[in-house]
């Protein structure tokens, strides 16, 4: 995924590069089919020495180059739609509820670094102190080579989370406004921790319950993710719904 790559390197300016790449030629045989280890990894830049010393220096971010593009139908690809995805779908629910009479006190939360540890929504979530949260994200979508019990099928809505951490009756009455609404939407089942700001929320404080909906996605943690935009939507809509009837977890 790294080889050949376009990024660019946030410095004192911005500077497009290229990761570098070993021809196959050039290879050992030793080395086909393995990716290289990080100290092996570098960036060029197109620069001497002495002039990349001057715009970069350590600990400066480096991030994909990549365009969104629309695809067939609904479906888009992007970099960065984990967890821009989750977002998008955030802000279409506060949409959908724009008019709309309900009973919560809402508070929206966009976090940083939920892929190093979740710090973000654990300050969060201390500082907003919820009753119930449902937190947005993305997660495995049907690919050739992998098995259809572990990924959701594009297009077939939102996954509706099932853990040990997760509250089970948020996560049943989130199913049954799906069937009422006629709000398309698949399970997701997860044998322990959830791998998202679940888990950092639903233990915040003296105790959240948390519920988790995701969007499916394929070529995860690539600068050519992909998505359905039918899928945000649906979402976006079993989030208003819960929401517009109060959160009633138990009803």
């Amino acid at each position: 995924m790294l080889a050949a790559a376009e990024v660019t390197v946030h410095g004192k300016k911005d500077i497009h590069g290229v990761i570098t790449s070993t021809p196959p030629h050039l290879a050992s045989a030793s080395d086909e089919g393995k990716a290289k280890a990080f100290d092996e990894i570098a960036i060029d830049i197109g620069m001497k020495k002495e002039a990349a010393l001057e715009l970069v220096s350590p600990g400066d971010r480096v991030t994909f180059d990549g365009r969104f593009l629309s695809m067939l139908g609904s479906r888009v690809s992007s970099p960065s739609i984990d967890d821009r995805a989750g977002m998008a779908a955030i802000l279409r629910c506060l949409e959908l509820l724009r008019g709309r009479e309900h009973s919560c006190r809402l508070s929206v939360l966009f976090s940083v670094q939920e892929e190093t540890g979740g710090s973000g929504a654990q300050t969060g979530a201390f500082e907003a102190a919820p009753e119930q949260a449902i937190a947005t994200d993305v997660s495995f979508g049907s690919a050739p080579d992998v098995s259809s019990e572990k990924y959701a099928s594009l297009g077939k809505g939102t996954m509706i989370g099932y853990a040990p951490s997760l509250d089970r009756k948020m996560s049943v009455r989130l199913a049954a406004i799906a069937k009422e609404k006629g709000i398309a939407s698949q399970p997701e089942v997860m044998g322990g921790r959830t791998g998202t700001n679940c888990d950092e929320i639903q233990i915040s404080g003296s105790g959240v319950r948390t519920a988790l909906l995701s969007i499916p996605i394929r070529n995860m943690h690539t600068a050519a993710e992909l998505c359905d935009l039918a899928d945000i939507e649906a979402t976006a809509r079993l989030m208003a719904e819960y929401i517009a009837e109060g959160g009633k977890a138990d009803a």
